[in-house]
């Protein structure tokens, strides 16, 4: 069995699993502080599910709070580490807290579809000289553009994920501005850069850990899944490794690993650099979704900043 797939074996059975979704917008998740530097994750591939119409994709949100328009430079790359885009042009987001939404690959600015090397799967860089914060939904939309929102009214915007009833599994988190990155306290031993699952869940759920390294350094990652959620002590752990090449991606399907129970998941650098993460899930029976930042440790992590950039 494959823990580790690559992009085209994950995207279908992400498929399987969203087919049978029946759900109502997700509850959403508190977004990040402002920063500099942020990376998200995207997706989009066809897929639908009565009463959504397709396709499963992602919205940023990008908020600022100063009282003038700000520059935001995006730059995407697939999960094999590929610049897939857009143009150099900057985002505008215009003043005083006001929110910016924008269809990840279905419109301008972004338009990722259009690259030869788009895998449907990926992450996106987001800088500027002033603070902002992404947030990322992903869902599978009710509809084409022009498909009526909850008022009646026609919405032809990418908002229309968050505005029509017939949206299905739309849950929303933040873009990530820290990485973990092992390194040595000031007066102490080599410490790893440690991020955390405190559950994932077994039954009807498709869950999912995916893992980015925006870095131009490469990273080898371990994972220690623990087949039980609540036990004390914990059981003995199945140990994964992943590779993360330089702007690399990986992604576990944590609803795949051997054992019958729910679980925990510690993700761990070594001395070395550098992941951030999402864990998301979804339930076709109970009509849940789950989209969250990984935890991680203060101790060995640090900011992303412009030295980081692609």
């Amino acid at each position: 069995m494959t823990i580790v797939r690559n992009a085209a074996a994950w995207l279908v059975s992400c498929v399987v699993g969203l087919a049978l979704v029946h759900a109502e917008p997700g509850r959403a998740v508190a977004g990040p502080d402002q920063w500099t530097d942020v990376v998200a994750p995207y997706i989009h591939l066809a897929a639908a599910a009565s009463p959504a119409a397709g396709p499963l994709s992602t919205v940023f949100l990008i908020r600022s709070t100063k009282g003038q328009p700000i520059q935001v430079r995006v730059q995407c790359f697939n999960d094999a580490a590929q610049f897939i885009g857009p143009s150099p042009q900057p985002v505008t987001v215009a003043p005083v807290a006001h929110q910016t939404l924008m269809a990840t690959v279905d419109a301008p600015p972004l338009n990722l579809t259009s690259h030869p090397a788009f895998t449907g799967l990926g992450w996106c860089y987001f800088s500027s000289e002033d603070r902002f914060a992404v947030d990322v939904a992903w869902g599978i939309y009710g509809g084409p553009p022009g498909t009526p929102g909850f008022n009646g009214a026609p919405d032809a915007t990418s908002g229309r994920m968050f505005s029509s009833s017939a949206s299905v599994g739309v849950a929303i988190a933040g873009g990530q501005t820290t990485v973990a990155e092992g390194g040595t306290l000031p007066a102490g031993p080599a410490v790893p850069g440690i991020g955390n699952v405190p559950l994932y869940l077994r039954g009807n759920w498709f869950d999912a850990l995916v893992l980015v390294n925006p870095t131009a350094s490469s990273a080898e990652i371990t994972i220690d899944v623990r087949n039980c959620a609540d036990c004390n002590p914990a059981p003995p752990p199945t140990t994964l490794v992943v590779p993360l090449p330089p702007r690399g991606m990986g992604t576990v399907i944590l609803s795949d690993l051997p054992g019958g129970g729910d679980g925990t998941a510690t993700v761990s650098t070594g001395t070395t650099c550098c992941f951030l993460g999402w864990h998301w899930a979804i339930n076709p029976t109970t009509r849940q979704a789950i989209f969250r930042e990984l935890t991680l440790d203060r101790n060995a992590t640090r900011s992303l900043g412009p030295a980081d950039r692609p």
